[in-house]
């Protein structure tokens, strides 16, 4: 058997074992996670927004205070929300547009992030407009 071999083998035989003691361990294993993620906040933050949005925490933070700490859209403060602002992006560019809390992050995702659909809104409820 050759080398690369007997090393891939030995690797899958740990990789395994080591799946099975944190499947029997699992109370443990989530109780080292949070004290991690408590000590490491920052830290997993400046992860997260790398790896999903390619920016970094202080970015985020330069962001935040360039929006004097709102959402750009309602412009409802962070702190009356119990979420953080989200990063809203472009899903087909990736271009990121700025900071925007859950109701309006979600009322973009909700139109397909489509301005036709938005304006529809905008004129369906204008239809309603209270006297």
């Amino acid at each position: 058997m050759e080398s690369k071999e007997k090393s891939e083998q030995q690797r899958e035989r740990y990789n395994i074992s080591q799946r099975k003691w944190r499947n029997k361990n699992s109370s443990k294993v989530n109780s080292a996670g949070r004290r991690y993620y408590q000590k490491n906040k920052d830290k997993d933050k400046n992860s997260k927004l790398k790896i999903k949005y390619g920016i970094t925490l202080e970015q985020y933070e330069v962001m935040l205070e360039q929006q004097k700490g709102c959402c750009k859209i309602c412009k409802t403060p962070q702190n009356e929300l119990k979420r953080n602002l989200a990063v809203d992006h472009c899903h087909n560019t990736g271009q990121i547009r700025g900071l925007l809390c859950h109701k309006c992050n979600t009322l973009i995702g909700s139109a397909k992030e489509s301005k036709e659909i938005l304006l529809k809104v905008i004129e369906y409820l204008s239809n309603f407009t209270q006297q």
